[in-house]
């Protein structure tokens, strides 16, 4: 998924990432996914708390890290039933729902810091960059897969 929004991001550019571009664009989404990872392990805490499930056996429900920010949390719902083997109760999907509300509201100013860095490595205007990682948000989100080719 990452050379697609690389792609979008190039295109936008008029130009291939150069060295020094990709540099920045790999920093960026490593101090991201540093942040996601705390926020996404918060979501976990939460969601164990709430279904008395252990926390490790959620982690591994969860969507992977990259897709922090773009997964729908009532999506879980069934996982979470199957795994305790009791339906969830009307107070347990309200509170797993203000969970995922908070996972939103902690995710958003992580994406949004991803985007100014981005913008700021590559020397676009900040919507430019928004508008081709929104495109394709798990993509966004995605490791830089590899540098870009070596320029002579």
């Amino acid at each position: 998924p990452w050379p697609k929004t690389r792609s979008r991001l190039e295109a936008a550019l008029g130009q291939p990432v150069t060295k020094p571009q990709w540099n920045g664009l790999t920093r960026a989404w490593k101090e991201a996914m540093a942040e996601a990872r705390i926020a996404q392990n918060s979501y976990a805490d939460r969601l164990a708390a709430i279904t008395q499930l252990y926390r490790g056996r959620i982690s591994e429900l969860l969507p992977p890290l990259e897709q922090v920010g773009s997964f729908d949390g009532a999506s879980l719902f069934p996982k979470l039933e199957k795994e305790r083997g009791l339906p969830l109760t009307k107070e347990e999907k309200l509170a797993l729902a203000d969970a995922d509300k908070a996972r939103r509201a902690q995710v958003q100013p992580i994406v949004s810091r991803m985007a100014d860095a981005y913008a700021l490595a590559l020397g676009l205007p900040l919507d430019t960059v928004k508008r081709a990682l929104s495109s394709a948000v798990p993509a966004a989100s995605a490791p830089p897969s590899a540098p870009p080719p070596a320029k002579n």
